[in-house]
């Protein structure tokens, strides 16, 4: 598995939509579930959900060091470019996304 993770120049473009299917699974099952009040039940499964969506950005960053890994030591370098870029811009993306939720919930 770490030889095909390694020599595998197109695993950092495939990351970003992977992770952004797994958040969307988690953004449903947390809107369906609600946020967390008071109550200690709700609390300990939203928080657990929240912490799952947020936590499922991470695997981007590895796949930036791995794409710049390619970028350096493979022969196909267009490939793991386009990889750095797309998980660059899905952070950068999803940091917008977390500070515009957050502006427009203290503007209402």
């Amino acid at each position: 598995m770490k030889a095909a993770l390694l020599e595998n120049p197109y695993i950092t473009l495939c990351t970003p939509p992977v992770l952004m299917v797994l958040q969307f699974i988690t953004a449903v099952s947390l809107f369906d579930h609600g946020l967390p009040y008071w109550s200690s039940k709700d609390t300990l499964h939203s928080g657990l959900l929240l912490t799952a969506f947020f936590g499922l950005c991470l695997p981007a960053i590895p796949a930036i060091l791995l794409g710049i890994r390619h970028i350096l030591y493979g022969s196909n370098k267009v490939a793991p470019a386009l990889g750095v870029a797309f998980n660059i811009l899905y952070i950068l993306g999803f940091g917008l996304f977390f500070v515009m939720v957050f502006l427009t919930q203290s503007l209402t």
